[in-house]
């Protein structure tokens, strides 16, 4: 869990430092006295819809929630008139309304649509002179982010007009009214800038080999410098007027004037000024109002201020991100209770069950709009001398899905995910797994340990196997008695890493044979096989990769086992089964 707040995700409610604040009206509740009903709670914990809904409704944004109906289809509910009105009209998606309108789409091949609460049409976003819109997101800043069928981002208001046209190969979301741009040259090289809301440039972007969040929050821009290892800010003129200490190796965008930042020691608190307000000590972390803070420390809660003093004792299995009236959701001994700022309890023995998930993000139920089919065309790649903007620690789970070309090793797996064949929770892993894999082939061609060392899990078996004599014959495995095995830890192997990164100018890194099984019986356990290439000035050899996926913390996947099994075969020659360490290697027990 300790990377839950390095989540680079859309959050559109109340919690950061821009002037918007969306209203949240509601949250959806599992009834417990008999049948599989829901219902909504205010959040204030003293008012319950019971039982009205046979499914789940998303979280109550702005008077407006979003009823599933069936058949993969929804409605649009407005709980402010007495009785509640449900619209006649249904889609294959829909948004929360951020703004006064949405977006939504009626089936999957066909146009976006804006639409206002009464489910009427403002507008269709069809094209941009003649190219379809493949992807949005739901609106940001009163504007929305579009990507073309031609690989081009540009922005829509709420009216539905182009404010700024689809130009740009890169492009972010906006935030305190900027957005993180860029362009691509005939060899790839990406040149980004900070724009306005009317596409004018604030400021280009002077930085290399470094990451950005992406995102303005209390007027900053995180970035980490990849070469020499800090965290540092850009103000809104594009000038470093922040440095961290050498000792944080991570942080959060701000909130309220601080930020989470991640040492060897754990999880601390920062505010503008650089200086650390709570020590780094902790296991997690979450913001919770302007006054609040909530520390995780042995497995147990605790609320804090601003100040670093804690507020309550370390008692509470969950604290919910999400206060209201400086009111919280915690979860204690199995009850759900509604605490005030200082840890009184207001309300209690609640005949129902919280949706977590809903109270975690507090965001709209689809934030990324998708239209089918998908373009099947090559993302713009990131070249070693540039920045390397929005490269995410731990993904989003709603994270954009990048088009993949029919050529790409990835491209069975991501197309059985496009179709729709999975559980939502199974196909949200399998995306975080399709986009994680190229930054993890990516990571041993530009050298990045940081990557690597955040990917896998502290406690990594890493095996790795190399040939011990070479077989004469042609078109054979090699034998369990000509591959010796041998077993590393993470730091061992990370060593061993960058002993090889400094000793080769140039690494590169093929796939084929990719696969993803999700382990039959253990949620969120998923085993990944890949045939590797792998080159480089010193050393070249060739086989099988296993990797072991671990998302029982979900927004912060890890890899617990890598193995590697070397092989010398022809091309059409498959590899046994039995010969790959698989899943069903592994006692789970």
């Amino acid at each position: 869990m300790r990377n839950i707040i390095f989540l680079f995700a859309l959050i559109y409610v109340c919690v950061s430092c821009e002037k918007k604040r969306v209203e949240i009206n509601g949250f959806p509740v599992k009834i417990l006295h008999g049948g599989s009903s829901f219902g909504i709670i205010t959040p204030d914990g003293n008012v319950l819809i019971d039982s009205l809904f046979s499914g789940k409704p998303s979280i109550v944004v702005n008077q407006v929630c979003v009823l599933p109906c069936g058949n993969g289809m929804f409605r649009l509910c407005d709980i402010s008139k007495v009785p509640m009105t449900t619209s006649s009209r249904r889609f294959i998606q829909v948004g929360n309304f951020i703004e006064d309108v949405t977006i939504a789409q009626e089936e999957k091949e066909g146009p976006f649509i804006l639409i206002n609460k009464s489910s009427e049409n403002i507008a269709v976003i069809d094209s941009y002179r003649g190219v379809p819109v493949r992807v949005m997101h739901n609106f940001k800043d009163g504007l929305a982010l579009a990507y073309t069928g031609n690989q081009k981002y540009g922005y829509v208001n709420t009216r539905g007009e182009w404010v700024i046209a689809p130009e740009y190969d890169f492009a972010c979301d906006f935030s305190e009214g900027m957005a993180l741009v860029g362009m691509a040259d005939r060899e790839g090289r990406i040149a980004y800038e900070v724009i306005d809301r009317e596409g004018q440039n604030v400021f280009p972007v002077m930085l290399t080999n470094c990451r950005l969040q992406g995102v303005f929050s209390c007027g900053l821009l995180v970035y980490k410098d990849l070469r020499q290892h800090y965290c540092a800010c850009l103000d809104k003129k594009g000038k470093t007027v922040l440095y961290l200490p050498a000792e944080i190796q991570e942080m959060t965008e701000f909130r309220h004037d601080v930020a989470f930042c991640l040492t060897r020691n754990g999880i601390g608190v920062v505010d503008k000024a650089g200086k650390m307000i709570v020590p780094a000590d902790y296991d997690d972390g979450e913001f919770i109002n302007s006054e609040r803070l909530a520390l995780k420390s042995k497995g147990k809660w605790a609320l804090f201020d601003f100040k670093g003093n804690r507020v309550t004792p370390f008692i509470y299995d969950k604290i919910y991100s999400w206060s209201y009236a400086n009111r919280v959701f915690v979860h204690q001994d199995s009850v759900d209770l509604l605490i005030d700022r200082m840890g009184k309890t207001v309300s209690t023995a609640y005949p129902f069950e919280l949706d977590w998930q809903s109270l975690e993000t507090t965001s709209p139920v689809v934030q990324v709009f998708y239209r089918y089919p998908l373009p099947e065309t090559v993302e713009v790649p990131e070249p070693e001398n540039t920045i390397l903007p929005a490269k995410k620690l731990s993904l989003p789970r709603k994270e954009r899905i990048q088009a993949i070309d029919t050529a790409s090793p990835f491209y069975q797996e991501a197309q059985k995910v496009l179709k729709n064949g999975f559980s939502e929770t199974d196909s949200e892993n399998r995306r975080v797994i399709l986009n994680y894999m190229e930054h993890f082939r990516m990571s041993y061609e530009t050298k990045d340990i940081d990557f690597l060392e955040q990917l896998f899990s502290e406690k990594a078996l890493i095996i790795v196997g190399t040939v011990v004599k070479q077989l004469p014959q042609e078109g054979h495995y090699l034998p369990a008695d000509q591959i010796r095995y041998n077993i590393k830890t993470k730091q061992q192997y990370l060593d061993r890493l960058r002993r090889i990164f400094k000793a080769n100018k140039k690494i590169e890194v093929r796939y084929s044979d990719f696969l993803i099984r999700r382990h039959p019986t253990r949620p969120g356990i998923y085993g990944v096989s890949v045939r590797q290439a792998y080159s480089s000035d010193l050393y070249s050899d060739e086989g099988y990769l296993f990797l072991l996926w671990d998302f029982s913390d979900e927004t912060a996947p890890k890899i617990h086992v890598r193995t590697w099994q070397p092989r010398r075969i022809d091309d059409q020659t498959l590899l046994p089964e039995r010969d790959i360490i698989h899943l069903g290697s592994f006692n789970f027990e």
